[in-house]
């Protein structure tokens, strides 16, 4: 009995009555996966551990994303028709181009599929704005929560979603900005086909793949993985939670431990039935390289609003003569670290002022304004746009700019821009400078 009403749907046919995949089967997922020409090897072994746990993500205390990149003719396409599509069977949603948030939420609604997104370009406006609303989709499905999104509709009823998705996105280039979005995608990529300058072996070596696609990855291969992960379910959490407490020992991340560490899970569970152990889990991590997919996600938000307003160019009107300069290169002259032959001390100096940004010679730093138009202008239609100074305070050195009681204080920048500001040491923002 319940107090729940169950709506039947729609069968789906790889939860029917198939074997599940031993181990020298499972093995072969792998396998075929590493003979993508992936610009990291390492990109085999997180390709073959989402496609092993996404069928059953419902389960999982963390959802990992991957972002697959590749040029043309360098076998994305085989790798989402021929891979990725048999091996879910009918347990995923497809989906390509205009698709937008709203559809794949209503497509959802509750039920824990993965989302496969084919051609996921941003080359229009319009695209990178539906686009960041899918990665804001993805981002809410990552963990696991009860929490629910609700949405108003024209019939005055409130329509309930609950997406716990895994997403495989595929494009040409990624779209992600945001470092909570890069830190859930695992981004793989292809090399350029030209790697192989050999016609002959490029030739020799789909060939081969080709055959082993045929052989290995059919849809009965896919329905028999999925039913080995769906026995393997509790190996498998506790396996992602080794990989991701040993990862981040590692790394010195845990939100990249829970990322990778998840992967690995799956990956583990094509070679084993049992949990991994630390050791194993240990040798694995350290005999791949993590370090390019750890790059990718180092750079923070806080650290790119610093770079998005360094490298801002602004015109300076000086005596006769109007140059372009970058923000950057004008506190180098401002602080007198920089000479520069076509600009003086004085306009750099102003420019910056009327920007709502200030070098502070004495105590060798340089102030934000909190406030400033000229400011909120430089970060006009960014995620910063309206959060600068928050931001900008979570650096290292950072502080709020104070009086000397210790007390926030405003600083003067230029007629009509006397505000409160974030100051900054200059050796941070040139970590170059004495």
């Amino acid at each position: 009995e319940s107090k729940y009403i169950y709506e039947r749907l729609g069968e789906l046919k790889a939860y029917g009555n198939d074997k599940p995949l031993d181990d020298e089967s499972a093995l072969w997922v792998f396998q075929i996966a590493s003979q993508f020409l992936w610009e990291n090897p390492t990109s085999a072994l997180l390709l073959a551990g989402w496609v092993t746990l996404a069928p059953v993500c419902g389960a999982l205390r963390w959802r990992p994303h991957i972002w697959l990149t590749a040029a043309a003719g360098s076998g994305k396409s085989a790798i989402l028709d021929r891979y990725i599509a048999p091996l879910l069977a009918d347990v995923q949603l497809a989906v390509v181009n205009n698709t937008t948030e709203a559809g794949i939420r209503q497509a959802l609604r509750s039920d824990a599929l993965p989302v496969v997104f084919d051609e996921a370009e941003s080359n229009e406006k319009s695209d990178q704005l539906r686009i960041q609303n899918i990665l804001a989709l993805a981002r809410v499905a990552s963990s696991e929560s009860h929490a629910k999104t609700i949405k108003g509709s024209s019939s005055g009823e409130a329509n309930r979603f609950h997406v716990r998705s895994m997403f495989m996105m595929s494009s040409i280039s990624t779209s992600l900005k945001q470092g909570a979005d890069r830190s859930r995608f695992a981004q793989l990529s292809l090399q350029n086909p030209g790697t192989i300058a050999n016609a002959k072996d490029r030739a020799d070596h789909w060939k081969q793949l080709d055959q082993d696609l045929n052989k290995h990855i059919t849809p009965k291969t896919g329905r028999g993985l999925i039913h080995r992960t769906i026995n393997l379910i509790p190996a498998i959490r506790e396996s992602a939670r080794i990989f991701a407490e040993v990862f981040a020992e590692e790394h010195g991340s845990q939100r990249q431990g829970d990322q990778y560490g998840t992967l690995l899970a799956g990956y583990w569970s094509l070679l084993s039935k049992a949990a991994v152990t630390r050791e194993q889990a240990l040798e694995i991590i350290r005999a791949n390289d993590f370090y390019s997919y750890a790059e990718q996600t180092e750079v923070s938000d806080e650290q790119k609003c610093l770079e998005h307003i360094l490298q801002h160019q602004l015109r300076v009107e000086g005596e006769g003569k109007t140059v372009t300069r970058s923000i950057a290169e004008l506190v180098e002259v401002a602080a007198g670290t920089k000479q520069d032959f076509d600009l003086d001390v004085r306009h750099a100096k102003s420019t910056l002022g009327r920007h709502g940004l200030k070098v502070e010679l004495k105590e060798r730093l340089l102030l934000f304004s909190n406030t400033a138009k000229g400011l909120a202008g430089v970060l006009q239609d960014t995620p910063w746009a309206n959060s600068w100074p928050t931001m900008l305070k979570r650096l290292d050195g950072a502080s709020a700019y104070l009086n000397d009681k210790g007390k926030p204080t405003s600083a003067y920048f230029s007629a009509g821009v006397s505000t409160k500001a974030v100051a900054m040491p200059l050796n941070r923002v040139f970590p170059s400078e004495n």
